[in-house]
């Protein structure tokens, strides 16, 4: 099944209790941004959100979303996963483009290498921008997966419905 033919099978329900999960992880996932937001305004600072991202910490945050998709994705069950292969290379490239990510700014966060700093105003919005996509990823995985753990059982029996009307019409086919 076609990626583009896997959303279309899914309802409202699918996506309602994805959208909730999602804002679930994103208020309280991201809830240390959010609190330290706070924090800055209490003290006169304005902190703009890739003020947050300079330490690699939505790199970090990218790869907490992902990493469960992957499970998602290749977990066996009954109906399989629509375009595994698809979800699960998109998967593995945000993961180890955030692993990447935050492993070029470890060694100077950390200390280790304080010196060696990479271009922070290239690679803190890029990481902001891997998780909105991971965000987005997650959101459409979860949807597909409720799709295929929860699926409409009244359109499939319309369609085994359909599909025996159709194969009964054609058993008449020679009237001697």
């Amino acid at each position: 099944m076609s990626p583009i033919e896997a959303l279309r099978n899914t309802k409202w329900q699918h996506w309602r209790e994805s959208l909730t999960l999602m804002l679930f992880t994103v208020g309280a996932g991201l809830s240390p941004v959010w609190v330290g937001w706070i924090l800055l305004k209490v003290y006169h600072k304005t902190p703009s959100l890739v003020d947050f991202a300079h330490n690699g910490d939505f790199a970090i945050y990218s790869a907490a979303i992902v990493a469960p998709l992957i499970y998602l994705i290749v977990k066996e069950h009954r109906v399989p996963f629509a375009s595994r292969a698809i979800y699960t290379l998109a998967s593995v490239v945000i993961l180890v483009f955030s692993i990447a990510s935050y492993a070029a700014v470890a060694p100077a966060t950390v200390g280790i290498a304080p010196d060696l700093r990479p271009d922070m105003a290239f690679l803190a919005p890029v990481t902001l921008w891997a998780y909105v996509v991971s965000v987005f990823l997650a959101l459409v995985v979860t949807a597909l997966d409720n799709a295929r753990m929860f699926p409409d059982v009244r359109a499939i029996t319309e369609r085994q419905q359909h599909d025996l009307e159709q194969r009964f019409d054609g058993l008449g086919g020679k009237d001697g």
